[in-house]
């Protein structure tokens, strides 16, 4: 039996109401009350005098034994802590080796088509083109964070092929970029006989800077074989 419940019993017994009880013992109804709702416990010289009033040795509660932990409970604790760890690691990782953005435009592509537009491959690392068919070269680009290094202009240039300096080579083709909107540009242009030399792209940008994507591979002479 809880000591709440032999305080109340033993009180019954007595045939006393909580008021009367308070009185013996000089406190007051509520605290009668509390201990024989569980919601507070006498202290020990309360629960003595309790004892001379009534009669009745009272036995204080046991303290509730500590329940064994939930294995579940605990997994789960473990895992939210390994998450939580690894989310830090990630977050830290990100922030100590997070990549800037360029802010200098770079080409992002070349990709070349014949005048069907069906794409052209490389064969050997070498784009195999008949002398006269016109070719369409289509340059993506990424402009960069810095407004005023936007590129204007981007142009196609032929250097032959073995050439170690940028001497000979010629302007295949020009091409305004326009309003700044597009991020791609397309050349039109037709095969010269012999051509053996490489490709490149240059852009150029409103503050006097250059971006140049080469070398590709081309040439007017058919595959062996």
């Amino acid at each position: 039996m809880t000591l709440p419940e032999q305080l109340r019993q033993a009180r019954e017994a007595h045939n006393l109401s909580q008021e009367a009880l308070a009185e013996k013992l000089n406190l007051s109804r509520q605290a009668i009350s509390k201990w024989e709702l569980g919601a507070s416990a006498p202290t020990p010289e309360n629960l003595q005098a309790l004892s001379d009033v009534l009669g009745v040795p009272f036995t204080p509660d046991a303290p509730d034994a500590p329940k064994p932990p939930n294995p579940w409970k605990i997994f789960a604790l473990s895992m939210t802590a390994l998450f939580l760890l690894a989310l830090l690691s990630a977050l830290l990782y990100a922030f100590l080796f997070r990549t800037v953005p360029d802010p200098s435009p770079t080409v992002t592509g070349v990709s070349f088509y014949d005048e069907t537009g069906a794409p052209l491959h490389t064969e050997a690392g070498w784009y195999f083109l008949s002398p006269g068919e016109t070719v369409i070269t289509a340059v993506t680009f990424d402009a960069g964070t810095d407004p005023s290094r936007f590129p204007d202009a981007a142009i196609l240039y032929l250097t032959p092929a073995g050439s170690e300096t940028f001497e000979q080579r010629e302007q295949l083709a020009l091409r305004a970029i326009g309003d700044g909107e597009s991020r791609l540009v397309l050349f039109i242009w037709e095969v010269p006989q012999d051509l053996m030399d490489h490709l490149e792209v240059v852009l150029e940008c409103l503050d006097g800077y250059t971006v140049t994507y080469g070398d590709i591979n081309v040439t007017s002479f058919p595959p062996a074989g």
